[in-house]
Order: C-alpha cells, then sequence, then structure tokens
C-alpha cells in the first residue's frame, strides 16, 4: 500500500489533500480520484450548476511528486443499476 495525495485545481487556486488515502497502487488512485470528482460534480447539490471546465484533479505520491492529473470534464457520471 502506498499513499495518495488528491488536490484539487479550480482554475484560481489548489485545494490541497493534507491526510492522503493509502491505496494499493496507481490504477487505484485514478479510480479513487474519480469516483472523488463524481461525488463532486454529480452527487453534490449544492455543486451540481458549477462550471467544471478549469477544474482539475491531481494525484500526487506520498514525495509529492505529481503521478497524473486530469480534468473533470473528462469524467463521466456513475452508472446507476
Amino acid at each position: 500500500m502506498s499513499m495518495f495525495y488528491f488536490d484539487v485545481h479550480d482554475g484560481d487556486k489548489v485545494l490541497s489533500d493534507d491526510d492522503g488515502t493509502d491505496l494499493a497502487d496507481i490504477d487505484a488512485a485514478r479510480e479513487h480520484a474519480v469516483v472523488v470528482v463524481q461525488e463532486l460534480m454529480f452527487r453534490r447539490s449544492e455543486m451540481l450548476d458549477r462550471d467544471w471546465s478549469a477544474w482539475k484533479i491531481s494525484i500526487l505520491d506520498g514525495e509529492g511528486v505529481e503521478l497524473l492529473r486530469f480534468n473533470f470534464s473528462d469524467v463521466s457520471p456513475r452508472k446507476t443499476s
């Protein structure tokens, strides 16, 4: 397991993840990041009408090195069964 940190960029400022999440690998970290983005974009009523075009999420390792970054707009809503 490794610690990963998920910083959110809203176009103006960075909301840093100071706690991090212990996950198996970068693939698990990416999946976690997608869920975080989906929660913010599609499940939080107070955030549903935002313009997400400038928002990004970065995945950093325990040393603070950015491993991956993607735009919120690249994430699709979760499929419900």
